[in-house]
């Protein structure tokens, strides 16, 4: 049962003699010096500063640390089940943004042959337009498509981009610390979105390469808050 504390159970008041009697000297002093009457009384000695001071109970230790481990302890737990919580938020996050990435991909790599064609198509147009008949299997205008093709083959990027997500999403179950190796393979991806972009010469390959621009730089975002 709880019970009030008595002021039996109060620790004493500790009592600076030095400093009185310095205080009173020097009280007498001055009141000698200003010629100045009255009487200087205890209390007035008690009242100067650091001369009456009430002392801190001491608490052992021991007595002390079996409630502070406790609290330590519980939270150390909370904030390791609040992290826990974060993660999964962030790696449930992660792996939907990687996922569309992954999809934009497929779709790249599908357009990549419709490309090569639409723009022989194109090619044979203009030069109809412009008065010289060719013929889709004349040689001057297959060679100018292949030369097209390999100037703006992709393929390589697109399978290097692939393989950055098939690492960075081997990552988000890891119990261990894995931001900077993701950091780095979002970098990785920029550069290969980069290049893809400036060797497309295909609008809708081009647009699906920026989504996944945007959908990398939210990734980025989100790795800052992975250790």
């Amino acid at each position: 049962m709880l019970q009030a504390r008595t002021a039996t159970d109060a620790p004493p008041p500790a009592l600076d003699v030095a400093a009185a009697r310095s205080y009173y000297q020097a009280m007498l002093a001055l009141q000698r010096e200003l010629g100045a009457g009255g009487e200087i009384t205890l209390e007035t000695v008690l009242r100067a500063p650091g001369v009456l001071r009430l002392t801190e109970e001491t608490v052992s230790p021991d007595e002390t640390w079996p409630g502070v481990e406790a609290a330590l302890r519980q939270a150390l737990a909370d904030l390791v089940e609040m992290r826990s919580r974060e993660g999964r938020h962030l790696a449930d996050d992660l792996h939907g943004r990687l996922e569309d990435m992954r999809a934009r991909l497929a779709d790249i790599r599908r357009r990549q042959p419709d490309a090569t064609a639409n723009y022989r198509a194109a090619l044979h147009e203009r030069l109809q337009k412009a008065g010289i008949e060719l013929t889709l299997d004349d040689e001057r205008l297959y060679k100018e498509v292949v030369l097209f093709a390999d100037r703006c083959d992709i393929s390589e990027e697109v399978t290097r981009l692939e393989s950055h997500l098939d690492q960075f999403m081997a990552l988000l179950p890891k119990d261990e610390p894995v931001g900077r190796t993701m950091d780095f393979l979002t970098q990785e991806m920029a550069r290969e979105l980069n290049t893809l972009g400036a060797k497309s010469n295909d609008l809708a390959i081009n647009q699906l390469a920026l989504a996944c621009k945007t959908e990398l730089d939210k990734v980025r975002e989100q790795v800052q808050n992975i250790e």
